[in-house]
């Protein structure tokens, strides 16, 4: 395993940025926000980020750069749109598909399901298992009520042991 965790981040309201940084204070390593003017505009944004969820889309994001070689393990976080992962978590699966990192996932989801299928969604894109996963409801995310599940998270991402909560 590598000396460093680096988060990779995409947040359109908030809510996952928030648990990045979370994340990156319990586990150390920097966050990595990666972005998309895609979904800017009002309504119409919203519409655009569900349809390219459905549909696997991979829009150009800034900010992905390349990881350094000794990060491990290199977390993606970002929030589930229709059911799905955020379309730009597909681009961050699309860069890291291959290289050989360990990849774990956070995301977060609205305030009725933490269903734990846009994460298998997501390992299957990346091509290969995550090694921690979590999925929390936005509320959860934000009032500190997942302090314990995000700690847990944490140290399975530096341990290696396959976790999911």
């Amino acid at each position: 395993m590598g000396t460093t965790s680096q988060i990779i981040c995409y947040s359109r309201t908030g809510h996952s940025r928030h648990l990045a940084d979370q994340l990156a204070d319990t586990m150390g390593g920097g966050v990595h926000v990666a972005a998309t003017g895609r979904y800017g505009v009002p309504f119409l944004g919203w519409l655009s980020a569900g349809r390219d969820a459905l549909r696997g889309h991979a829009p150009p994001l800034s900010g992905l750069g390349d990881m350094p070689d000794d990060s491990d393990p290199i977390v993606i976080v970002g929030p589930v749109w229709a059911g799905q992962p955020a379309a730009p978590l597909n681009t961050v699966a699309d860069h890291l598909r291959g290289t050989g990192h360990r990849v774990a996932a956070a995301l977060t989801c609205g305030d009725k399901s933490e269903d734990d299928r846009p994460l298998d969604i997501l390992a299957e894109r990346l091509g290969q298992p995550l090694v921690a996963r979590l999925m929390l409801s936005n509320r959860a995310a934000a009032s500190g009520q997942a302090l314990s599940r995000i700690k847990r998270f944490a140290q399975m991402c530096k341990t290696g042991e396959e976790w999911q909560g």
